[in-house]
């Protein structure tokens, strides 16, 4: 059983804080560039992935996909609810995981257009035309990066809120999926575009930290509704199906 203030603590403040200070510790310490270095091929100018068809294919439709299967099977499952009452108690779960679905690469397009640190390939150490910029945000002279945080690996990332789905719903096996699902698909994404030359290390984790923070405060009022381990989910699903064998009969 998670507390609702225990919630607060640990999923929307405390692990947020952490990815947060990751991604800055990572930006701050050069390991940016040497991580860019080592998919930069000094010979041909390019980063190693810059060209490959293949890895645009991935990036771009394969894994790109797998969110909105998940969005549209929650998209489902919401329509479901108002026909079977067996689904009731899923309606707000449900919404939940399209709201981030939906909401994580919006909020990402939007708030990279406020940071100031570019894609690698535009930068002039890798034969773009870009100077390294020295503030973190966009503004008094310093123009927008347009790639902070990365839109790519927050979609990858959304696939988390099926693991607060899980939790809402008291779910373990559900939590445990959607945990290694979000992380594997969102580090996947954020590899493809590293290795593209498209995004810095530190971008792809600013983009876990804000999707975690954002799939965390959605999910908050279902948290506060029906607390982890408590029953109440098991008790509005029994509800629903006792309601509709009475409605039935």
């Amino acid at each position: 059983m998670i507390s609702n203030q225990r919630y607060v603590l640990t999923h929307v403040m405390g692990i947020t804080a952490v990815l947060v200070l990751l991604a800055w510790a990572i930006g701050q310490s050069g390991l940016d560039l040497r991580v860019a270095h080592l998919t930069y091929d000094d010979v041909t100018l390019t980063f190693t992935g810059r060209r490959s068809y293949l890895l645009a294919l991935l990036a771009d439709w394969l894994l790109v996909a797998l969110p909105l299967l998940a969005g549209a099977a929650a998209l489902a499952v919401g329509l479901g609810s108002f026909i079977r009452p067996d689904l009731k108690a899923w309606r707000g779960i449900s919404i939940a995981v399209l709201a981030v679905i939906l909401a994580g690469p919006l909020a990402a397009m939007a708030l990279k257009h406020l940071t100031a640190l570019p894609r690698p390939h535009m930068l002039q150490i890798f034969g773009g035309r870009l100077a390294l910029p020295v503030r973190f945000f966009a503004g008094n002279g310093q123009p927008s990066g347009g790639a902070l945080p990365s839109s790519h690996a927050a979609f990858g990332y959304t696939l988390l809120s099926l693991y607060f789905a899980g939790l809402a719903a008291g779910r373990r096996a559900l939590m445990r999926w959607g945990l290694v699902a979000g992380i594997a698909l969102g580090a996947s994404l954020s590899v493809l575009r590293i290795v593209q030359g498209a995004h810095f290390l530190s971008q792809t984790v600013w983009s876990a930290a804000m999707i975690w923070l954002l799939a965390s405060m959605i999910f908050w009022p279902l948290m506060a509704r029906h607390p982890a381990g408590s029953g109440g989910f098991e008790q509005a699903a029994a509800t629903g199906v006792s309601g509709g064998q009475e409605n039935t009969a």
